[in-house]
């Protein structure tokens, strides 16, 4: 009996320390990938989403939210005031954290309803009114860059690398907004090495990455070699998986949209939270 139960206490700490391992980013393997890269004579490239990917932007969903109520109280005063007067009487702060606690951040109806908010005619309208506000750039300069992402792209830019972002924010709206705030979070390093390409007014998202990606790979194809890709959405991840199919995909996860979305299954896929090599959790 003891030596079947300290043989069971073996097997236990060794999947806690298996756990513990395989939530952290593999920054070392990422940094073999692009050094195999450079020496084959190929420049490695890394193609990236913004939002929930590198750039953390809670804190602009949740101000949206709030200035969506407060701007429209003929919406929402007037014809929800038990809701209007619950969210509203939360602090950003606590908000914040609500949403943070979520396991998909891009759930309105699992955010409001953890306030007791429970009326869906309350969160389609909110979700409605809220989303012109966060697709401009007026609250763009809360987002945070994800715990890691700054030494990640760091590794392609000191190997002679180049990073795209290709973010489905709008063009002319949000790009002055976005290319300011990946210079002020370190993420953009110069003109030659990173390239932000947005969405235009009436693509969809996959539309746009599609006709991104397509771009890049035309780009990128004759002396350059897209090592690493990156998406918080299944469907734009498979998107990438099928016209870089060497690239090494990473699935951020913790904020998907489309959740009907089926990621497709890849041998070299990694599943993460955050792109710091020792921490499991984004903070």
């Amino acid at each position: 009996m003891k030596i079947k139960a300290l043989f069971t206490l073996k097997i236990a700490a060794f999947a806690l320390t298996f756990c513990q391992v395989a939530k952290a980013f593999p920054i070392h393997h990422i940094q073999t990938l692009i050094q195999q890269s450079v020496q084959s004579g190929k420049r490695p490239v890394g193609v990236f989403d913004l939002d929930e990917t590198l750039v953390h932007g809670a804190k602009r969903k949740v101000l949206s939210y709030r200035a969506a109520i407060e701007r429209n109280p003929s919406t929402f005063a007037a014809k929800f005031p038990t809701e209007t007067r619950a969210l509203l009487s939360r602090s950003v702060d606590d908000q914040l954290r609500i949403l943070m606690s979520l396991n998909n951040q891009y759930d309105c109806k699992a955010w409001i309803s953890r306030m007791g908010i429970q009326n869906e005619l309350f969160r389609i309208e909110l979700d409605k009114a809220m989303m012109p506000i966060y697709l401009n750039s007026e609250f763009m300069h809360f987002d945070r860059a994800y715990h890691g992402a700054q030494a990640l792209l760091n590794l392609f830019y000191k190997a002679g690398g180049e990073v795209y972002f290709v973010s489905s924010r709008y063009r002319l709206p949000q790009y002055d907004a976005t290319l300011r705030q990946l210079v002020t979070s370190g993420l953009y390093s110069n003109p030659r090495q990173s390239f932000v390409i947005l969405r235009e007014e009436g693509e969809t998202s996959p539309e746009f990455k599609s006709r991104a990606f397509n771009f890049i790979r035309q780009k990128v194809q004759s002396q350059s070699k897209v090592v690493l890709v990156a998406e918080n959405e299944p469907e734009n991840l498979n998107i990438m998986i099928n016209l870089f199919p060497d690239a090494t995909p990473v699935f951020v996860m913790g904020a998907v949209a489309n959740t009907t979305a089926i990621l497709a299954p890849h041998p070299r896929l990694i599943k993460t939270k955050t792109f710091l090599a020792g921490e499991s959790e984004l903070r």
